[in-house]
């Protein structure tokens, strides 16, 4: 049996960032797809890069005996329904030749794969939500200024208590090596810092039977109930001679990045939560931040507001 499988999806549209949003989306797929133990092809994957670079064309007349000399050396076709595979020229082509080889196609609902990656289809190019490297659009942008209208002189002022609000990230962070006089939390550490545990009960839930029974012989007792008998001193001298030791630590929020509105926010964390620890959002004010004040009420307002294509060309012109 061949052992590859194809992942399909559609690519080529007028927007960059829609081709962009498509790249990144069957990339994900592919890789949950690959973790799963499917020898997967992507096409868009491997494709997009590599013409991006030597400015190949994007369409299906330049790409298809490509595709088709990888699909039958494929056992399936999976095709991820994104928006716009219906319509898709190089989509529909790829089912055909895979029909044509008798190829299985099996198609693949885009939710359940971004469920696990934290993301819903309304981050999508040309929806409501601001995402990412995104293009600005007329849709975006006035879901924006309502985000921003609610955040600042609507009901949102109440939830957060100031007109001008600036919604910050930021990560926990643990200070290690403090005093025990300076604070009251500790945790037990091995010597290379690679595992921690919140107290000694815990530490013997998760150790190998065979490092407690060299923990119970230096504290010559039988059983663990017995170790956690024994004075502290007593206890942290044993777990001492096999490289674990007692640290005592305090906790602070370090600054991350800030965002206009709390769902640009929300979004952030959901999208990068896996590069750091804990987050949240923390709200200041941007009253004494006179120039980002400017900009947020002028947007509001509607003295700032986002030019057509051909009126931005022609300002541009103007500019130079």
């Amino acid at each position: 049996m061949k052992p590859l499988e194809y992942l399909a999806c559609p690519y080529t549209h007028e927007l960059k960032s829609v081709r962009e949003f498509r790249f990144q989306m069957v990339n994900k797929v592919a890789g949950i797809l690959m973790s799963r133990g499917h020898k997967i092809f992507s096409p868009i994957s491997h494709t997009h890069p590599i013409a991006e670079v030597c400015d190949l064309p994007g369409d299906w007349e330049y790409w298809q005996e490509y595709d088709r000399a990888f699909i039958s050396c494929c056992s399936k076709l999976y095709v991820l329904m994104l928006p716009g595979w219906k319509e898709s020229t190089g989509v529909q082509a790829e089912i055909k030749i895979a029909e044509e080889m008798g190829v299985p196609v099996e198609h693949l609902e885009p939710a359940e794969f971004l469920k696990e990656w934290g993301l819903h289809l309304k981050s999508q190019p040309g929806d409501s939500a601001i995402r990412g490297n995104m293009e600005l659009t007329k849709d975006n942008f006035e879901d924006l200024l309502k985000r921003l209208h609610y955040h600042n002189i609507g009901a949102g002022v109440r939830e957060h208590g100031t007109a001008n609000p600036i919604f910050n990230v930021q990560c926990k962070r643990r200070i290690y090596g403090l005093d025990s006089g300076y604070t009251d939390k500790s945790l037990w550490v091995d010597s290379g810092r690679e595992r921690e545990w919140d107290d000694i009960e815990s530490l013997f839930e998760d150790i190998e039977e065979e490092e407690t029974r060299k923990i119970l012989n230096l504290a010559k007792v039988r059983n663990v109930q017995d170790f956690l008998r024994l004075y502290d001193y007593e206890q942290e001298i044993c777990l001492g001679k096999v490289g674990i030791e007692e640290v005592y630590y305090e906790e602070t929020w370090e600054y991350v990045n800030s965002h206009l509105t709390k769902e640009a926010a929300k979004a952030f964390i959901e999208r990068k939560k896996h590069d750091y620890g804990e987050l949240r959002i923390w709200t200041g004010s941007l009253y004494w931040c006179w120039e980002f004040k400017a900009i947020v009420e002028g947007l509001i307002d509607g003295k700032i507001g986002l030019l057509e294509q051909s009126d931005a060309a022609e300002a541009k012109s103007e500019g130079d």
